[in-house]
């Protein structure tokens, strides 16, 4: 008595605007900032550093329907330099904005944020693990609003732990 149903693309702009959210939650600090304020903690803002996008790069993993609005939202809504990278040798509809790179290890390296948009198939169970984590920069942030399956969780964890990642 569930109905169930294949509607793909139909939740793309929500996903899509829900990274940029999570993006300026962590350029932000939201939630520390929250947690401070609702402990009556207002001098939180004078400790934290907080940072803008604009200028950014912002690293894409999978450049599907989803990454490709995530670059249109984030190049023209916030100014942010686009460097993408997907298995799929023949994409298309990549706008000028929008470097591919054929190394994912310079993606990660590059990225201020990184974005993962890779299907949660078993074939890529575990794709984002330690090695690409620690890649990234000190001050960079992963943003996964792909399957949670796509980055090894204890990985994603010692990254995090060992200050590798923000």
């Amino acid at each position: 008595g569930i109905p169930v149903v294949y509607a793909p693309g139909s939740n793309s702009q929500s996903v899509a605007e829900h990274t940029m959210a999570l993006i300026l939650a962590c350029a932000r600090h939201l939630k520390e900032t929250n947690l401070g304020y609702a402990k009556g903690d207002y001098q939180i803002k004078n400790r934290i550093s907080f940072s803008e996008i604009s200028g950014k790069t912002l690293s894409i993993i999978g450049f599907g329907n989803i990454a490709k609005m995530v670059a249109a939202m984030a190049y023209h809504g916030f100014n942010m330099r686009i460097v993408a990278y997907d298995t799929n040798p023949n994409i298309s509809g990549i706008p000028e904005y929008v470097q591919i790179c054929s190394d994912i290890n310079e993606v990660f390296s590059v990225g201020d944020f990184v974005s993962v948009h890779i299907p949660g198939t078993s074939d890529n169970t575990g794709f984002i693990n330690y090695d690409l984590l620690c890649k990234m920069k000190s001050t960079s942030f992963i943003i996964n609003t792909s399957r949670g399956n796509v980055i090894d969780t204890n990985d994603l964890f010692r990254a995090i732990d060992n200050k590798i990642i923000a």
